[in-house]
């Protein structure tokens, strides 16, 4: 595995071979259709053993799952349709090593947040405490919070069922029929109602009474359906949309570095290094069952099978209707499409603000998968360099639109080697934090600890170490506070043998302690 070719060129991959080259060897499988769905079945046909071909009638690889850069300007690169990862099978993820193609996922966190127009909000967290912390502060009463906790148990105990049950998962494998699927929910009828005929409604009112509280879900509902909340079957969606594993973690939503299209380059990549072959802007007009396909230029491309990743109404117009079983096509003739989705894409100068955020940066908030959660602005942080006085904060002035770390990516840069050891200097002021006299600026030389550690008070963090110090104020005074002058016993100020009681960056300082002349210890320090 390696840098994928396939995401370089943006899914605009081109043919592998001439079409008359195509044309004279024969396939095992042509798929038709080349978003992620297709990849994916290609990917796994090559893998096992099989010769498949790709073809896709766009320009660009990915269907809904692709990039784009609509705009004049090539900075923006868009993801046109699909928005957020949750469904993606951690199987197929393993068994392809789409990660070493560069698939990655940052958790959304919140994975859930509704403003009103009263300046409450609802949030729902990964962390549980957080989520009910967040509701008690917008004036959500107590029943209703730990109603809104047993619905979503409810659904949770749902898929379980379906997905680790004693039958294993009903995702692989020939789908289960509704006995075998109610027999999966232990015969619960409220679980079965959920599953096949309640509506997001009814299931919301046995829950919480709250109206907000229930707008504010509805959307799980109905989203893609043309349906209002009291439709019958909403609950289902709701459903559908929470059996996704994210990274083992739940079902949760993510963002893809660099944008949906990721994952279909990286199953694009997978597919091809595995033998598949993949041609893009070649327009498939019909199916031959049997044969394997016509294109529109009118060369027969041939294949024993046809796997087709267009939708099922598409997949029958290019097929014979008398090739097709007449009580397959009524339901497929019955299939109504009509959707009220609409997504706008736009190119924005800054993310927006929400007075309803309170200083949640909640279009913002992502974390790694299987790593601590982003430090909040003004949180300890470990260090990766020095920090001198007015620049203790992790990131810009509080709030400022630029993020702390330029790339998005919830990590620390490492500084510069060419200015490991050495003390930062203040930098631009835009990037300073406010000054505050009132509180002791931060002492060079000393590391900042990281809240997810774990070090226990009075002892230095793992692999941490006093940095040299190099005096950056008169003496006696550090900032604008006169000092009492202190004592430099050896480097960096230590007198020898003494113990660092704390590194961290907290109201309470704490000097270094050990011993020193006289015996005495150095004494605490406040504010």
């Amino acid at each position: 595995m390696g840098a994928s070719t396939v995401a370089a060129t943006l899914g605009q991959v081109g043919l592998p071979a001439p079409l008359a080259e195509l044309a004279a060897r024969r396939w095992d499988v042509v798929v038709v259709g080349g978003g992620h769905n297709g990849l994916t079945a290609a990917a796994y046909l090559a893998r096992a053993g099989r010769s498949v071909l790709v073809l896709e009638r766009r320009e660009r690889l990915g269907g809904a799952c692709t990039l784009e850069q609509p705009f004049a300007d090539p900075g923006y690169l868009v993801s046109p349709c699909a928005y957020v990862v949750g469904l993606l099978d951690q199987t197929v993820v393993d068994e392809l090593g789409l990660e070493g193609y560069g698939y990655r996922v940052f958790v959304a966190d919140p994975n859930l947040w509704v403003p009103f127009p009263d300046g409450t909000s609802l949030a729902q967290f990964v962390d549980h405490d957080r989520t009910v912390a967040h509701l008690r502060a917008n004036r959500f009463a107590e029943r209703d919070i730990q109603g809104m906790l047993a619905y979503e148990d409810m659904f949770d105990r749902l898929r379980l069922a379906l997905r680790t049950g004693p039958e294993g998962d009903s995702w692989q494998g020939p789908s289960p029929t509704r006995d075998q699927l109610e027999k999966r929910l232990g015969h619960d009828p409220e679980l079965i109602s959920v599953l096949f005929e309640e509506s997001i409604a009814d299931t919301l009112d046995r829950y919480v009474d709250d109206q907000r509280m229930k707008d504010a879900l509805y959307g799980q509902g109905i989203i893609g359906a043309w349906a209002g909340p009291r439709d019958p079957g909403t609950a289902s969606i709701k459903l559908m949309h929470y059996q996704g594993d994210l990274g083992g973690q739940g079902p949760l939503w993510g963002y893809v570095e660099g944008g949906m299209g990721q994952v279909s380059f990286a199953i694009a990549q997978a597919a091809r290094d595995l033998g598949a072959s993949l041609a893009t802007g070649v327009p498939v007009a019909e199916i031959l069952p049997g044969e394997g396909v016509r294109l529109e230029g009118g060369e027969l491309i041939r294949a024993a099978v046809v796997v087709s990743n267009a939708d099922p109404r598409r997949t029958l117009d290019l097929v014979d209707p008398a090739a097709v079983p007449g009580p397959y096509r009524a339901r497929v003739d019955g299939w109504r499409l009509r959707s009220p989705v609409v997504k706008l894409n736009a190119a924005l100068h800054r993310l927006p603000t929400f007075p309803a955020a309170r200083g949640l940066a909640a279009h913002r908030a992502r974390r790694p998968l299987g790593r601590p959660a982003r430090p909040a602005p003004g949180q300890r942080v470990r260090p990766v360099r020095a920090l001198p006085a007015g620049r203790g904060r992790l990131g810009g002035p509080p709030g400022g639109d630029r993020p702390a770390d330029p790339g998005g990516h919830g990590r620390l840069r490492p500084r510069p080697a060419r200015l490991r050891g050495r003390v930062q200097g203040p930098g631009p002021a835009r990037h300073r934090a406010p000054h505050r006299p009132h509180r002791r600026p931060h002492l060079p030389g000393r590391d900042h600890a990281r809240p997810d550690v774990g070090a226990p008070p009075g002892r230095p963090h793992p692999g941490s170490r006093p940095l040299p110090v190099r005096r950056r104020h008169p003496p006696g005074r550090v900032g604008d506070r006169p000092q009492r002058p202190q004592r430099r016993h050896g480097r960096a100020g230590r007198p020898p043998g003494a113990r660092v009681l704390s590194r961290s960056v907290s109201p309470s300082r704490r000097r270094w302690s050990g011993p020193r002349p006289g015996g005495a210890r150095w004494r605490r320090t406040g504010r």
